[in-house]
Parts: structure tokens; C-alpha cells; sequence
């Protein structure tokens, strides 16, 4: 067994456009089912956009206590998203005390007004009745890489705490009308005549992490181990002046692969939605880290099914990795990554417990 730092899941949920629950987006993703269809929006050139939307009737309704709060529509829905998921995580093991929560949320793109409150946690504890320590919980507004800080922080907090368990999470939603306008302006929704662009969707995803001090007393076996994440970051994004090189989600790759115990990575799971430059990005991480990746390596990139989920995708990337190598469906070790639409990148290794 390496000695290299880890942490263990002990239990997930999720909910996306193709299923309600960790398991059934699992096998959703390894079936290869859509949850990509013809909205009702037009684009600006009259077109209907492509989203990829969890069903309403599958949502819980808000709180009653939230009837009052001054909350923007994605926010709401956000919550409602939240409530299933994380349910299904806290269910899957009996704990003595409420963990923090560490949350992925949408980052706040150039010309935007931010995506969430700072009292987020609060309404979401309003709405879901979670037991969580409050006090130590965070939110962290990185987009598609927060999840991947999430489990960072939560390295931190087991290092620096006599503490063993941590919830980290992700959610998002496209499906607000200001942030629709400024990706279609952008031209990057999927939609008749857009031929570099993505299918907007929606997700919640949790993880339960535990330390290496408890996995072994679980009463269920550990469903995977996660080693210590790689966080880098590219200055020449999306909105950047500066060129494009490549180098962040290259350096995670390599600084998730170094924090393992260095076996060839077998599978990858990516965070890749369909535009042109995700694509670019990953062959650049993929052409400097060859050494440290099996020539006949597997590539995940479920957004082909559930579309792009945002801030959601790490947690839901590491859940499914988990299932997958516990099921023996997907050979280990595994590579998470995640690129954010601005600086933040981060990947980490996922393997079988």
C-alpha cells in the first residue's frame, strides 16, 4: 500500500438529466444514454439551444421558509438540485457529528453579476435540514475545478484537525436567462448552424470523505481511494489576453500523477463539453504527461450524455470513476480532471479502495 497521503469515499449522491441517484447516472454514463435535447429558447439567430435539463417533477419544491429570501431563479434551483443528492450522500453513513461542507459553485464570469450570496450555506441548510457543521463549511466559486479544490480543503482540514469526515460537493445550472444570453452572444450553445459549441445542463454531486485513520472501521467497505489533488492554473483562458499554452491543466496532470503512487493511468474522466478548445487543452496535457499515461487509456467524457454540468462535474466525475472501478467496469488507476472556463485546473487520482 502506498504511503502517499489519501483520502476514502465512503458515499455519494447525485442527480443529473440522466438519473436520479449516484448509481443510476453511473450506469446512465457506461450505457451511454442522452440527456441532451431541444429546448424551447431560441438563440439569437432564431435556432432552438440544445440543454440538457434534469425534469422538474424530479426536483424536491423549496422550503416554505425560502418563499421570502431575496434569491435569484438559479439559485433556487440550485437548491432544489441540491436537496436529492445530498440526502443521498449523508444516508450512506451513520455519523457521530455533522462533517463540514466544502461546495463547488459556478464561478463569476467576466461582465456577470455572481452566481450565489455569500449566505448560500445558509439557505441551503433552510431548504435540505442537512446536518452539517456550519461554521467550518465553504464555498468555492472555481466553476468546473472547484470540486477538486473541495477535496483539497478537505486534505487540509483532516491534517490539521483531529477530525475524519468531510462532505464535498458541486452544483450548478446553466438555465438562467443572463448567463444563456452571454454564452449565445459568445456563440458557444449547442444549436443548428453552431458548430463549435456545448449543451448546457445542470447537476448536483456530493461525496462523503473520510480520513485514513477511519476507512478501515466503516461498516461498508470504502467505495475508492483519492490521492492528494493537482491545482494549477492557465493564464491564457478563455477570457484572458494572454496566449494560450496549455501549461495549467498539463502541470495538474502531472502534479495529481506525482501525489499517487505513480502507476500508468489507465482511465480518464474529463470534464471535455465538445468546443474546440477543451479538446485543444486536453491533447496538450495528454502530449506532456504521454510517459505517465497507458498507450491503450480509456477517455470518459460524459458530458456527451448529461451535457456540461459546471461546478458539478468534479464531485459527479469522482463518483462515477468510484462505481466504475468498484464494479471492475473501468480498469484503475484513474485520472479526474476538471478545467474551469477561467484559470482554476485541477485533476486527481482516483483507485479502486
Amino acid at each position: 500500500m502506498s504511503t502517499r497521503p489519501k483520502v476514502y469515499i465512503a458515499g455519494m449522491g447525485m442527480i443529473t438529466s440522466i438519473g436520479g441517484s449516484a448509481f443510476t447516472t453511473a450506469a446512465a454514463v457506461r450505457a451511454r444514454c442522452k440527456g441532451l435535447r431541444q429546448s424551447v429558447i431560441p438563440n439569437r439567430e432564431f435556432e432552438l439551444k440544445k440543454m440538457a435539463l434534469v425534469p422538474d417533477d424530479a426536483l424536491p419544491p423549496l422550503n416554505r421558509e425560502l418563499d421570502k429570501v431575496d434569491l435569484s431563479a438559479r439559485e433556487l434551483l440550485m437548491l432544489r438540485l441540491i436537496t436529492p443528492a445530498i440526502a443521498e450522500a449523508l444516508a450512506t453513513v451513520p455519523l457521530k457529528e455533522p462533517p463540514p461542507l466544502f461546495l463547488a459553485m459556478p464561478e463569476t464570469l467576466p461582465g456577470s453579476p455572481a452566481a450565489v450570496q455569500a449566505n448560500f450555506l445558509d439557505h441551503l441548510q433552510a431548504q435540505t435540514n442537512a446536518r452539517i457543521d456550519r461554521p467550518m463549511s465553504r464555498l468555492i466559486a472555481n466553476g468546473r475545478a472547484g470540486g477538486l479544490h473541495a477535496v483539497d480543503l478537505a486534505f487540509k482540514y483532516f491534517s490539521s484537525t483531529n477530525k475524519d469526515v468531510a462532505l464535498i460537493g458541486g452544483v450548478d445550472t446553466y438555465f438562467a436567462n443572463y448567463l444563456l444570453g452571454k454564452l449565445d452572444y459568445e456563440g458557444r450553445v449547442l444549436a443548428a448552424g453552431v458548430l463549435d459549441g456545448f449543451v448546457p445542463g445542470e447537476a448536483a454531486g456530493f461525496l462523503l470523505l473520510v480520513s485514513e485513520r477511519v476507512a478501515d472501521k466503516l461498516p461498508n467497505k470504502p467505495l475508492a481511494r483519492v490521492y492528494q489533488p493537482g491545482l494549477a492554473t492557465e493564464s491564457g483562458h478563455r477570457y484572458s489576453k494572454d496566449p494560450y499554452r496549455g501549461d495549467g491543466l498539463a502541470d495538474a496532470f502531472r502534479l495529481a500523477i506525482e501525489n499517487s503512487p505513480g502507476q500508468s493511468i489507465n482511465t480518464i474522466y474529463s470534464s471535455m463539453n465538445g468546443e474546440h478548445l477543451a479538446a485543444k487543452e486536453f491533447g496538450v496535457a495528454m502530449i506532456r504527461n504521454s510517459t505517465s499515461v497507458d498507450e491503450k487509456v480509456k477517455h470518459e467524457h460524459p458530458a456527451d450524455g448529461f451535457g456540461d454540468i459546471g461546478a458539478a462535474f468534479a464531485p459527479v466525475l469522482m463518483g462515477i470513476a468510484a462505481l466504475d472501478l468498484q464494479k471492475g467496469w473501468r480498469q484503475g488507476p484513474a485520472l479526474v480532471y476538471a478545467a474551469s472556463e477561467q484559470q482554476p485546473r485541477a485533476a486527481v487520482v482516483v483507485q479502486a479502495a
